[in-house]
Order: structure tokens, then C-alpha cells, then sequence
């Protein structure tokens, strides 16, 4: 198949499923497919009118029969929000993702500008609070002090209003008008965005009426499209990880620097004429030299990561070009929340290490399987000061629509929940499952409706077939050949460390070699007011006559006094070359309960052979 051919699935997700069990593929329901060859846009409303008019029928009830009671019942459902990438988000919400008005949530008042050739997204600071000293400082910024406020959300009644004033006839014929150029350029307009009148202009802001205003209930959503925290994190990384290796992506650009001259800002970093030679830029606080980007592409390169916890980052290391190359979604999320920050340290490569390190924290507590509205609203606040912090260090360049998104993210978790529910990593996956249906690649959407058929109707038969091999009873990947963990007295707590292996088998060998090469089972308990780091050796099983079985963990222990050192910032070295004690010896107890054991791995620091740094407990 052509990879420039694109369709379309259309995924329902049942909310009211257990959440172990809502976004498992086999819970999934392809409602319809949009076909190819190249994108809808804004005309997916065509596509999308059979599904809204089974959603209205939904919501008035439709004529159940509940099989285990026994009676009928009326049936209704609700369309929670829709998940989509940021390309998908305009077409559905009719709201252009694209120029100074990009930010769906901010609209209007988004503040942006153009800098060394692109459109940029500051002004952060007015989501501070007004005696906030940072809003004064305007040489560590754009040149410029911020005197406005933070935009409100625009309500879903106030955007149907909008919206009923706009004209579109479908089809991909219909010649758009065009918006007024409406050059912005970052140091002059940043501030006075936020006092626009939207009234007059409300014609060019919006593309389209959405056609989810047919729902009776959607104009009173407070959070009806939501952002896509997996693509904003990818987008983030891939600036940070351009900016400090000086890849493709890099944020920082002669041209940028020709803007800081402009604008008569952070002088220090102006352009350096040099005669018969290209003009010298200075290094910025970001910069990394030759040798600290080797040795930062060292550790990577090194890392080896628990089963099960991503793909081998190392095989994106080019050391030859200094470059990472071939990144996954994937890949970005587990570097932008444990490992990022810590192979800086451990490389000594920048001096942003504590900044990328708060930014890195962030992610992690936002996509935490649980949030406390509490925790979330000192989280909007950390996300601010951090954003505001990155102004101070990074180019205004650097601030992509991708960027400034975040400060919106806590916001929607506040409304939407756990980010788990409203990503596109499950969506992401099951496209890729969708996309191998594909026999005859001159009819995909036949294809995939065929397979998708096939597989709902074996999925629906397999719950009741009993002494044959399906999906749910099929033996999992990494079997410990436990059949009821109710036999267990203390049950695990998270993912499994190590499995037990047959080596009686030459599999089963090749697989104890392979488990010993890349398994990096690092353990951290928490006793008597102590935190002790360990690695796992061994798993004893103790079966008491069948009575009940326990399961312990055999590690080796790091000295806490010798072999561990703490830093300001939180960050913990360990050196496994300083232990507690050898283990032989019973008096030495190197035994815990496997529910005892919070997951962690090491990161080998390149400065000081011999320690290595925590990432930190793996959620």
C-alpha cells in the first residue's frame, strides 16, 4: 500500500468498562471507516453523520433486553469527548490548529508571534500571578513586560454562537477564505493579544459548525476535544533533543539569533562577525560541547532497561554523527520521564540539567495512574514557573503550539481524568493492528472491514468456548506458570521483576543468558525511616503443603552509608562495589517479600566509573 494512502477508522471506547478492561483492543468498536486515498479535512462531518445520528438516538434510549435479569430495559449512552492528534482536532472542532491562533484553548487570545522566521508561542508569564516579580523582568524575556492575564477557555454555548455565524457548503472544491494577514512579531504584540475583540473577526477564527452541536448535551461540555498528551510529549522531546544535540529539529538557528539582535535581547547571545568566516554563536546554557554530547550518547547507549519497559533506545544512538535517530512515541514518553534528565547528569552534559529535570517530573505526575485535584492545582503552578524559567533559557523558537500546550494539560486532567483514558497510545497501537488486515491493497477499507468482522466474531465466541486456546486464557508472554495468585499469601505489587526459567531446555537456557545480558532489576525498599537500593539475584517460591505460598526476593543490598549519594535536587548515585554484605551468611538477611519491592533500574554514571543514578520507582 502507498504510503502517502490515508484512512480513517473511527474507534468508539466504552467508559462504563472496568479501566483495566475500557481500553483493551478487544473492548474497542470500529464504528466506521473514513476511506482514502488522501485526508478529509474539515469535511470529515460527511463521514461522520451516520455515527451522530445513532448517538442522538442513544441519548433518547433505545429498547434493551437484559439477559440475566430477565426484562428490558432502556438503553442510553453519551459521547464523553472525542481522542484525536492535533491534525485530527481541527477537523473535528472546526478551529484552525495552524497560524497565531493555534491554541484551540487559549483562541483568540493566544499569545504569539513571529521570531527568526517562525511563529512562536510565549508570553507565559501571564498565567502568573500579578505581583509575580517575573513579570517585570523583561530583559530575561521578550523585551517586554506582561500585564495581562491568563485567556479563559472559551465555553461550548459561547463557541456554537460563533460557530452559527459561519457559512461552509462540504467538499474539497469550495474555495475558503482566507484570513487577513495579521503579522504579529514577538517583543511587540505579545501582550496586547489578550485585549482583541473576537467579535469582528469571528468569521475568519472558526472553519466550520462542527456537526457534534447536533448533540443535544455538547455545547454544555466544559472539555469536549481533548489534547493529546502522547503527541505533546514527543513534539516536546524532539525540540529538547534537537536543541541540545544540534540535530535538525534544533531550535536554535542563526536566524534566531539574528532575532535576539532585533530586539536588542539577551545580549550575550548576538551573532559574532568573523572575518572571510560564518559568524560565531556563542554557547547558551543549553549548548553542549563534542565531547559531553559523546558522552551523553554513551549512556545511552549503555542503558539497559527492565523487560517489558520500552524499546532499545540504544539502537537510535548514532555515535558516528552524534545524533539520535528513529525515535518512537514510545521512546520519547520513558526518555522525557526517567531518563532524559538522568543520563544528562550522569554525562555532566548541560547546565539546564534541573530545569529539564522539573519538566521531566511533571510529565511523570501527570500521566500517574492516580491525581488529586489538590496535587493538580500545584502542579498548573510548578508547569507555569517552568514553562517561564524555559523563556528565560531557550530561544523563543523553542516554543512551538506543541510547547505551549502543556500549560494547558492539567486543566484538561482536572476535567477529562487520568491522561491513560484520553491518549493516543492505545489508539496508536490498535491502527497498527488494523493496518495488518490489510491482504488485497487495492481495497484497504474492504480489507480491514472484513478482518475487523472476522476477529469481533471470534473474540464474541471465544467467551463461552471452554478446553481450546483463545485470547483470554492464551499464556502470556513471560509465564510463571502461577494459575490462581489467591494461593499467594503476599501478592506482588506492580509489573514482574524476574520470571522463573526452565533451564532444563535449551530455549529455556538461551533465555536465562539473554534475561542475564539485558535485565536491569533494580529494587528499592523503604524501612525503619531508611530507603536501601538493591539488586535482584534470585525468587524463592515457598509452598507451605499447599496451605498457602509466599514469594521472596534473594538481592544484594548497596552499603547506605558507603555506597550511596544523595543530592539537593533528590537525585540518588549507588555503587554496588559497596555493599551491606556478602548474603551468605543468615544473620546477613538479604531476603524481602516480593510486595516489599518498589521497581527501579540504574543508569551507569560516565563521571564516576563504578555509580550509578536511580530513574526513580517505574509506575
Amino acid at each position: 500500500m502507498n504510503t502517502t494512502y490515508s484512512t480513517w477508522p473511527v474507534i468508539l471506547i466504552p467508559y462504563n468498562l472496568p479501566p483495566w478492561l475500557c481500553m483493551k483492543p478487544s473492548s474497542f468498536i470500529l464504528s466506521c471507516i473514513i476511506p482514502g486515498k488522501s485526508s478529509p479535512g474539515i469535511d470529515i462531518d460527511v463521514y461522520l453523520q451516520p455515527l451522530i445520528s445513532e448517538l442522538k438516538l442513544l441519548w433518547s434510549g433505545v429498547d434493551a433486553f437484559d439477559a440475566f435479569g430477565g426484562e428490558t430495559f432502556k438503553l442510553r449512552a453519551a459521547l464523553h469527548s472525542t481522542i484525536n492528534d492535533f491534525l485530527a482536532y481541527a477537523m473535528l472542532s472546526g478551529w484552525s490548529t495552524a497560524g497565531y491562533d493555534a491554541c484551540p484553548r487559549c483562541t483568540h487570545s493566544t499569545n504569539s508571534g513571529r521570531f527568526g522566521g517562525k511563529i512562536c508561542y510565549v508570553g507565559h508569564m501571564n498565567w502568573l500571578d500579578p505581583d509575580h516579580p517575573y513579570r517585570s523582568e523583561a530583559n530575561l524575556f521578550d523585551g517586554t513586560t506582561a500585564s495581562g492575564s491568563a485567556p479563559k477557555s472559551i465555553s461550548g454555548s459561547d463557541v456554537l454562537r460563533q460557530q452559527e455565524k459561519i457559512e461552509y457548503t462540504y467538499g474539497k472544491t469550495t474555495k475558503r477564505l482566507k484570513r487577513p494577514n495579521r503579522a504579529r512579531e514577538v517583543g511587540v504584540s505579545t501582550n496586547m493579544v489578550n485585549d482583541s475583540n473576537c467579535e469582528d473577526t469571528n468569521h475568519n477564527l472558526w472553519n466550520k459548525k462542527s456537526i457534534f452541536f447536533e448533540l443535544p448535551y455538547w455545547e454544555h461540555y466544559p472539555l469536549r476535544h481533548n489534547l493529546d498528551v502522547m503527541h505533546s510529549e514527543k513534539n516536546v522531546c524532539d525540540n529538547i533533543l534537537g536543541t541540545l544535540l544540534d540535530m535538525d529539529k534544533s531550535r536554535d538557528y542563526v536566524n534566531a539569533r539574528k532575532g535576539l539582535q532585533k530586539l536588542g535581547i539577551k545580549e550575550h547571545l548576538w551573532l559574532q562577525d568573523r572575518p572571510n568566516r560564518e559568524p560565531y554563536m556563542p554557547p547558551a546554557s543549553y549548548t553542549m560541547s563534542t565531547e559531553e554530547k559523546e558522552r551523553f550518547l554513551k549512556v545511552l547507549q549503555k542503558i539497559r532497561a527492565p523487560d517489558g519497559y520500552g524499546s532499545s533506545i540504544s539502537r537510535c544512538v548514532n555515535m558516528k554523527q552524534r545524533k539520535l535517530i528513529n525515535l518512537k512515541s514510545h521512546d520519547n514518553h520513558v526518555l522525557m520521564q526517567d531518563i532524559l534528565t538522568v543520563a544528562l547528569r550522569a554525562s555532566k552534559a548541560t547546565k539546564v540539567i534541573d530545569l529539564l529535570r522539573e519538566l521531566s517530573c511533571f510529565s511523570k505526575s501527570l500521566c500517574s495512574h492516580t491525581l488529586e485535584h489538590d496535587e493538580l492545582n500545584v502542579l498548573q503552578s510548578k508547569i507555569v514557573i517552568i514553562l517561564c524559567r524555559m523563556e528565560m533559557e531557550f530561544m523563543p523558537t523553542f516554543f512551538t503550539i506543541m510547547v505551549h500546550l502543556l500549560i494547558h494539560l492539567v486543566e484538561e486532567a482536572k476535567l477529562g481524568g487520568p491522561v491513560q483514558y484520553r491518549w493516543m497510545y492505545p489508539i496508536e497501537r490498535y491502527l497498527a493492528h488494523l493496518k495488518s488486515y490489510v491482504t488485497n491493497k487495492a481495497q484497504p477499507q474492504g480489507s480491514i472491514a472484513e478482518g475487523y468482522t472476522l476477529e469481533e466474531t471470534l473474540t464474541f465466541c471465544s467467551r463461552y468456548l471452554e478446553g481450546v486456546e483463545t485470547i483470554f486464557n492464551r499464556t502470556k508472554r513471560n509465564d510463571d506458570g502461577s494459575q490462581d495468585m489467591s494461593d499467594y499469601l503476599y501478592r506482588s505489587g506492580g509489573r514482574v521483576l524476574v520470571q522463573n526459567l526452565d533451564t532444563s531446555t535449551p530455549e529455556g537456557q538461551l533465555r536465562k543468558i539473554l534475561a542475564a545480558k539485558n535485565s536491569n532489576s533494580g529494587v528499592v525498599v523503604e524501612a525503619d525511616g531508611e530507603t536501601y537500593y538493591g539488586k535482584l539475584k534470585d525468587i524463592y517460591e515457598l509452598d507451605y503443603f499447599g496451605q498457602c505460598k509466599i514469594v521472596m526476593f534473594n538481592c544484594a543490598w548497596v552499603d547506605i552509608h558507603r555506597g550511596v549519594k544523595k543530592f539537593e535536587d533528590g537525585s540518588v548515585c549507588v555503587n554496588f562495589s559497596k555493599l551491606m554484605h556478602t548474603g551468605r551468611n543468615l544473620v546477613d538477611d538479604p531476603f524481602i517479600f516480593s510486595c516489599q519491592a518498589k521497581q527501579v533500574f540504574y543508569v551507569e554514571d560516565e563521571m564516576q566509573k563504578g555509580w550509578s543514578i536511580d530513574t526513580g520507582e517505574i509506575l
